[in-house]
Formats: structure tokens, sequence, C-alpha cells
């Protein structure tokens, strides 16, 4: 039985893995500002990215979802080879690409395994190649799979610090108000990601790296990460004193982890100065 693996740039994997797993890569396209268009590719320079962002600081970014017609046409493509695709897509909550990608499997049929993540960035990164990796193996059977999604899914921890409200407030998802009072404060926006898939706040950091480091400290006592079973991801953008920090942090702590860049289809909504931290409980 050959399996083979989609997924979108929703989730924060990296080139090498891509080809590692032998991914088939759904990019979303991202508009700036100035209207320049960009598609988030598998080998896209995040790092290039992040400058090129920084040069248009005024006005609101935008992600287009992956139409119907990209899905199918990948699928199909991906069929002639596999007797199964499985795409595991960004949050229904947070694109209508989860749609489109039902859309697709009425077309195709069971052969192509949709399965909604409920998560984005790296939570969505941290499902997926656990599941791709374990099903590449041979660990779950084909009629399993969706059921172990399940499981993976219901343990999985995701939380992550804005440096500020700007690229929220750029994108609706704050009032004025609020950005203003909290950009007065200096306040860091905790946020994770509720069981529907929806983003929620988790807290308010006033201070600086170490009211950061005591954040994610004590969400680690509370909700230990089996490291055993995957290893903790750490994701950043621009590199910041808060990133060097927690590094630090978790290599003291002993930790297992590995380090993660925010892709530009996360980044243009959270700002290229946020950090975050995901694991299997």
């Amino acid at each position: 039985m050959k399996i083979g693996f989609m997924a979108d740039s929703g989730a924060d994997i990296m080139s090498d893995e891509i080809s590692l797993l032998d991914i088939r890569w759904m990019p979303v396209e991202i508009v700036f500002p100035s209207g320049t268009h960009i598609r988030d590719t598998a080998d896209i320079n995040i790092l290039a990215f992040y400058e090129e962002m920084q040069k248009e600081p005024d006005g609101k970014f935008v992600s287009v979802q992956i139409k119907p017609e990209e899905i199918i046409a990948a699928a199909e493509d991906m069929l002639k080879t596999y007797d199964y695709v499985v795409y595991i897509v960004m949050s229904s909550k947070m694109s209508g690409t989860y749609l489109n990608a039902m859309k697709a499997r009425e077309e195709i049929g069971p052969r192509l395994i949709i399965f909604d993540s409920r998560s984005i960035s790296t939570g969505q990164a941290t499902l997926t190649l656990k599941a791709f990796t374990d099903i590449a193996k041979g660990d779950v059977n084909v009629e399993h799979i969706t059921d172990y999604l399940e499981v993976l899914r219901n343990r999985l921890k995701f939380y992550f610090v804005l440096e500020s409200l700007e690229y929220l407030r750029k994108g609706g998802r704050i009032g004025k108000a609020s950005y203003m009072v909290g950009n007065m404060l200096k306040i860091k926006p905790a946020l994770s990601i509720d069981d529907s898939g929806e983003i929620y706040s988790v807290g308010k950091i006033r201070g600086g790296k170490k009211r950061i480091m005591k954040f994610f400290a004590d969400l680690l006592k509370k909700e230990p990460p089996n490291t055993d079973f995957f290893p903790l991801q750490f994701v950043y953008g621009i590199p910041t004193e808060w990133d060097i920090a927690m590094q630090e942090w978790l290599d003291e702590s002993g930790i297992p982890y590995q380090l993660r860049k925010s892709r530009p289809t996360t980044t243009i909504h959270g700002g290229p100065y946020s950090l975050g931290m995901a694991w299997f409980v």
C-alpha cells in the first residue's frame, strides 16, 4: 500500500523535511500591501521574505486560500503513483482552504484523505510531521489513519507570543482601542488555539525575556511534553533576544527540541518577531 502526502504552507515545514518525506507542497499565495504577489513555495527564502515585509510597514498583507482545482490537480497527479493521499490542512476556522479540500475530495473520492489540523504554523507542522513519519514507516494502517490523526490532534499543544498587536490589527482581528491600549502598556499577547481550531488569548505578557521564559516554563510544567514521542518544536521569525534566551533556557533544561522558522504564510498574520512552542503531551 503506497500512501502519499500533501501539505500546505500554513504549516511551518522546512524544505529539507518536504524533500525527505516527499511531500507535495501546496503554496499559499501572499499579496503585499503594494499589490505584489508571492507564493509560499517549498524553497522560498524565508529570511529574504522577512526583509521584503519590512519594506512595506503600512497596509495589510493577505493570504489567498488554495483553490479546489489546485488540490484536485495535485491529488490526481499523485494518485497515478500512490494508492491513497493524505492531506492535513490548516485550521478550517482560519482559512477556506479546508472547505476547498473537502470539495476536492468530493471530486476525487475516498482515496484522498482530508484532515482538519485545527491548528496553524508550528502546531500544524508538528502534527503533520509526526503523522507523516509514522505513516511512511508503516506504523498506521490506511483504515485507521483518521482515527490516529484525531488522537494526535488531541495530544497537541501549541502556544505562541507576538511582539505586538500590529499585524493582528492590520488583519482586522482586534479593534483599534485594544491595539492602542496594548501598545501603550507594551503588552505582548500570548495566544493558543482551542479545540475547534480558533485562536484565543491565554495571557498578556508585560516585560521582556524573563517574563516570556516564565510563561513557557509554567506551561511546560503544567503540561509536560512527551519528548520520547516527538521533540518539542520551537519556532521564531527574525532572531531577537527572546529567541536566544529561550534557546539557552531549553538547552539548560535538557528538553529535546527542534528549531523551526515561521513561514511567510503565518508570518504575515503574526508578525516577523513572534515565537512559539508546540509539543505532544
